[in-house]
């Protein structure tokens, strides 16, 4: 009945000419917030971007200092473990020399616990760098004897892990 009396429709209120001004409005002043939450969501994702990445930094400089930590602490024991290695094999070969029975065996037993106590002051004096540093020049100055010596052992290794896998 409201159709008799009103002759428009409601889906034809839009076509009025008032009603299309304020649907502009409308609309321009839902646009204006839709860039103002645009905006303000892509300041708090640039502001959660950056405080990720500084957090990684962080953990990132965190886990370095932790392996340098681990690193020195990790050679300041190997130097112990050297020192002390060297200490007991020094110990050891004045041990043997003043152990050595008289006679013939005295002289090799003495030159055999002279070679163990240099040997561990070597090891007590030294670090692992000169170590490596003695034993490149060794094998410079003896090449054709350190690859007969390195055969060798890689042979002694190949047979010993052979024969271990076989006993079970």
């Amino acid at each position: 009945m409201s159709n008799v009396a009103n002759p428009m429709t409601r889906d034809q209120d839009h076509t009025m000419p008032g009603k299309s001004e304020e649907n502009k409005g409308i609309g321009s002043a839902l646009a204006h917030q839709a860039e103002e939450a645009g905006t303000f969501l892509a300041d708090k994702a640039n502001q959660a971007g950056e405080y990720v990445s500084e957090q990684a930094s962080k953990m990132a400089s965190s886990a370095m200092h932790s392996a340098e930590s681990a690193g020195k602490y990790m050679g300041q024991k190997a130097g112990d473990a050297r020192h002390s290695v060297g200490s007991t094999i020094k110990s050891m070969g004045e041990s043997v020399k003043s152990a050595a029975p008289e006679g013939m065996m005295h002289d090799a037993a003495c030159s055999f616990g002279e070679t163990l106590a240099s040997t561990g002051q070597y090891l007590e004096d030294h670090g692992f760098s000169a170590m490596t540093e003695d034993l490149t020049n060794v094998i410079k100055r003896n090449p054709l004897p350190s690859v007969f010596i390195a055969a060798g052992i890689g042979f002694l290794l190949a047979r010993a892990c052979t024969s271990s896998r076989n006993s079970y």
